[in-house]
C-alpha cells in the first residue's frame, strides 16, 4: 500500500463520522491497523512491550484473554515471539468482521489453541477462566466508570490466582500544563508521522465524548476496588501509559 493510499484508508476511518460519533464498525475493521498505528504515538512500542511482558506472564500452556482484542495484532505477536509454549488465547470483541481477522492472524502464526468471542464484555459472560494474562489495550478508555468497574471486575474473577493484568489507554493528566503538553506532543507525532493536520481534525472531532481519558490515579483506583492489586505504570509517553497489575 502506498502512502497515498494509507492516507485515505486513515482518513476514511474517521471521516465519515460527524463530532462524537465514532464507532468501530466493520468498515473500520478493514483498516484498523494502519489506523490505529498513525493515530496512537508509539503503538508499536506497547505492542512490544506486552509482547515481551509475556515472558513473565505466561507459562506454558498458560491462558491470554484479551479483552477488545480487534485484530489480534498482540496475540499474534505473542504466539510469534514463543510459538513453543503452546499458549491458549481467548479473543473477544464486539465486531464479528475484527474476529475474522483476528483469526487469519493467529492461524498465521501457526497458533492452534484459541477461540475468539463476539462479544460486549460489559454485558456478556466471559468464556474463559483462569487467565494467566488478561489484556485490555486501549479499550476501556471508550468506557464509562460504571462500565470499566464491571469489566474489570469480571477479568479479575477469569484470572488465574497468580494471574497478571496489562492495562493501556489514554491517561488525563491531573495538573492542567502536562495536560496541555500531552494534548499538543500527541498532534505533533501524528503530524511527524505522515497524518495531515486534516486527518488529525477529522479523528479529534469524531471521539469527542466516546474517547473519556481517566487520570492516572483513578484508574489505579478501579483496578484495586476490581481486586487487581500492585498497579505499576510499565511504559509510558505522556498521556499514553501501559500499567500492570496483578491478581494478588
Amino acid at each position: 500500500m502506498t502512502s497515498t493510499e494509507k492516507a485515505v484508508t486513515r482518513t476514511a476511518a474517521a471521516d465519515p463520522y460527524p463530532a462524537g460519533a465514532w464507532e468501530f464498525t466493520a468498515d473500520v475493521a478493514n483498516v484498523f491497523d494502519d489506523h490505529v498505528v498513525a493515530h496512537l504515538p508509539h503503538y508499536a512500542e506497547f505492542q512490544e512491550s506486552v509482547a515481551v511482558l509475556s515472558d513473565w506472564l505466561v507459562p506454558h500452556g498458560g491462558i491470554v484473554a484479551d479483552l477488545g482484542a480487534s485484530t489480534g495484532r498482540t496475540t499474534e505477536m505473542i504466539q510469534r515471539r514463543s510459538p513453543h509454549r503452546e499458549i491458549v488465547f481467548h479473543l473477544y470483541d464486539e465486531q464479528p468482521r475484527m474476529n475474522v481477522r483476528a483469526r487469519e492472524r493467529l492461524k498465521a502464526a501457526g497458533a492452534a489453541r484459541f477461540q475468539t468471542h463476539t462479544a460486549d464484555v460489559i454485558t456478556d459472560a466471559l468464556s474463559h477462566a483462569g487467565a494467566n494474562l488478561t489484556l485490555a489495550l486501549f479499550t476501556l478508555q471508550f468506557h464509562a466508570a460504571r462500565d470499566r468497574a464491571r469489566i474489570l471486575d469480571a477479568a479479575r474473577k477469569a484470572a488465574a490466582d497468580d494471574g497478571a493484568l496489562l492495562l493501556a489507554e489514554k491517561i488525563r493528566p491531573a495538573d492542567p500544563l502536562w495536560a496541555e503538553v500531552g494534548a499538543e506532543l500527541t498532534t505533533e507525532w501524528k503530524l511527524a508521522h505522515g497524518v495531515t493536520a486534516e486527518e488529525a481534525r477529522a479523528k479529534a472531532r469524531s471521539i469527542r465524548g466516546v474517547l473519556l481519558p481517566r487520570r492516572l490515579a483513578d484508574v489505579e483506583e478501579e483496578l484495586r476496588a476490581a481486586g487487581w492489586v500492585r498497579p505499576e505504570v510499565l511504559f509510558r509517553w505522556h498521556s499514553w501509559a501501559l500499567i500492570g497489575a496483578c491478581a494478588r
